[in-house]
Formats: structure tokens, C-alpha cells, sequence
């Protein structure tokens, strides 16, 4: 998927989910949701049903709160293992959505790498993660037999 596509479905996905929540919540109440690629870099998108300027007071009023206490029980060191951590979920993820449209000559390769990033979930301490890769490269090895 190319950027333009890859930013298509991200305004598209961020539509969906907008007008998901606005209904969930009552009258009056305003929401922003922030999608952004995880790690440095990258482009922060965002929808609201706000103003701007109430978004604006509120994200403040959100890090006034936050920032002190924010982080106090990570360890040091831990915000790089965080990261690290934050860059194979999303490739994870990313591996989700292409094994979903994979063709069976490609299982074999994708079983291998699903192999791989539960390992590494593993070393990193992340059983839930490792589960969850372990689980679709079992699935993908029944359904090749």
C-alpha cells in the first residue's frame, strides 16, 4: 500500500470510528481521537466533533494532569523497550492484514515469519503478543495440511 493510499484509509478509518463514538456518547460531549504511526517520525491525524479551540483547552487541561504523574511506574530505560516494543505491534498488525489476503504458495513463508515475531515478542517479555502470533501460525499450519 502505497502513502496516499495508506493516508486514504487512515481519513477513512478515523470517519468510521468518528461517527461510532459520537453515538456512543451523550448529548453534548465532545471527543478527539488521535491516530498517528507509532515510533519517531510520521504525520498525526485527528477527528473530533469538537471546536478546535475546546480541543485545544482540553488536550492542555489532559497534559497539565498527566504530566508529572505520567510514566512514574516505568522503569528507566524502559521508554526505548516501549518503542521498540510499539514498532513490532504495529508490524504485527501490518502482518495481519496481509496474511488475511495471502494466497496458500505464500503460507509457508508467512508461517516462518509468524515463527519469528513470537520469538521476539517472547525475548521481549510480550506473552500476550507472542500468543496471539503463535495462534495465527497455528492456524496457518492447519489450514495448509
Amino acid at each position: 500500500m502505497n502513502q496516499e493510499q495508506e493516508d486514504q484509509k487512515v481519513r477513512s478509518d478515523l470517519l468510521a470510528l468518528a461517527r461510532h463514538v459520537d453515538k456512543q456518547l451523550p448529548y453534548g460531549w465532545g471527543f478527539v481521537v488521535l491516530a498517528f504511526p507509532s515510533g519517531a517520525g510520521g504525520r498525526m491525524n485527528y477527528i473530533s466533533n469538537a471546536q478546535r479551540a475546546d480541543i485545544v483547552r482540553a488536550m492542555y487541561e489532559f497534559i497539565e494532569a498527566t504530566k508529572d504523574k505520567w510514566g512514574e511506574h516505568v522503569p528507566e530505560g524502559a521508554a526505548a523497550e516501549d518503542e521498540e516494543l510499539g514498532r513490532a505491534r504495529q508490524r504485527i498488525a501490518e502482518l495481519e492484514g496481509i496474511l488475511a489476503r495471502l494466497n496458500p504458495t505464500n503460507r509457508a513463508d508467512l508461517i516462518w515469519i509468524l515463527e519469528r515475531a513470537a520469538e521476539l515478542f517472547e525475548l521481549n517479555g510480550d506473552t500476550a503478543w507472542a500468543l496471539r502470533a503463535r495462534q495465527y501460525q497455528k492456524a496457518f499450519e492447519q489450514s495448509t495440511k
